[in-house]
């Protein structure tokens, strides 16, 4: 059984192969800085994180970030809060859009 999974080329046929991958998958499209990083390390070419903190009566996340911004670490308190409760809540709709985290970005379905 092992050696069916090590050499597929001998114990399975072409077609039965291409069965088993999906199809009429459209063709994916990619920008040009895309393409330019496809085959880096996402460690060396991905942004820097910014921190996203939940906005509290108390102002601890202003000083937080205030305390981040003195070391050059980039956070915000935008559209995230705490609640009577102590949960975190944030804005998941303004003005019709969909809010998302400050660092989110589409990744390429490679």
């Amino acid at each position: 059984m092992f050696s069916r999974f090590l050499h597929p080329e001998v114990y399975m046929s072409y077609e039965h192969a291409r069965s088993m991958l999906p199809r009429n998958q459209p063709e994916p499209t990619y920008t040009a800085e895309e393409r330019e990083n496809a085959y880096i390390h996402p460690a060396v070419s991905s942004r820097e994180p910014i921190f996203w903190l939940a906005k509290d009566e108390a102002g601890v996340s202003k000083e937080e970030i205030e305390a981040n911004r003195a070391v050059g670490i980039q956070s915000t308190d935008e559209y995230a809060w705490v609640n009577d409760k102590s949960k975190v809540e944030w804005e998941q709709m303004l003005n019709g859009e969909q809010v998302n985290p400050p660092d989110y970005y589409e990744k390429p379905r490679w």
